[in-house]
């Protein structure tokens, strides 16, 4: 009876010692290229930039919102990283702000604003921003397509009771009630005056 208790104990830690082994085993990880993808622009202008990328601010959390990579990238628009096979993830990318964006969980990009400046700021690029909430690893390259935070405005002419020899030019255009801050993954209005530029650019 003692031969067989002993016996069983050495099975019963043999058996404990595998599942504990398989449980802390290495899971596999992937090598990840994480890509900006050409912004949505229909008309190229020459100041600012509209396609220009000068710095990103990547963030990828994981299926629980939890931080797992923060990184920030100047002068491209492409990042490495390795992630576990088989996990989900979300990822977050911020696009010519011009600095690194910090948060510890996904909840805290909720109420994020961008602050803008008139017009000089925006030599570097147009701020954007681009998400995607799941990532397949199958694939080696993930490609996040951006979206601007700012409005396009187009002007048109209507010459449509002008004369073929009447020309006209258009020297500067101001626009006023341009707003001060943008929330950058909700909606944006403004609560009060002080929101916005009011003068005009």
């Amino acid at each position: 009876m003692g031969r067989e208790r002993r016996l069983l104990r050495k099975v019963l830690r043999t058996a404990a010692c595998l599942l504990f082994s398989a449980c802390t085993g290495e899971r596999p990880e992937a090598d990840i290229s994480i890509v900006i993808g050409e912004a949505d622009v229909l008309t190229k202008s020459e100041l600012p930039d509209e396609e220009k990328i000068s710095n990103v601010s990547f963030l990828i959390f994981d299926n629980y919102g939890r931080l797992e990579h923060s990184i920030y990238i100047d002068g491209a628009k492409t990042c490495q990283a390795k992630l576990l096979k088989g996990e989900t993830y979300r990822i977050r990318a911020f696009i010519n702000f011009g600095y690194r964006v910090k948060a510890q969980h996904i909840e805290d990009l909720t109420d994020l604003q961008f602050h803008l400046a008139y017009p000089d700021e925006y030599t570097d690029g147009i701020p954007m921003v681009a998400d995607t909430e799941t990532v397949n690893l199958n694939d080696s390259q993930i490609v996040l397509e951006p979206v601007r935070l700012m409005s396009r405005i187009s002007i048109r002419m209507d010459r449509s009771r002008l004369s073929d020899n009447v020309s006209m030019e258009v020297s500067s255009v101001r626009i006023g009630n341009c707003p001060k801050r943008v929330a950058v993954f909700g909606k944006s209005r403004a609560e009060s005056e002080d929101d916005c530029f009011t003068v005009g650019y």
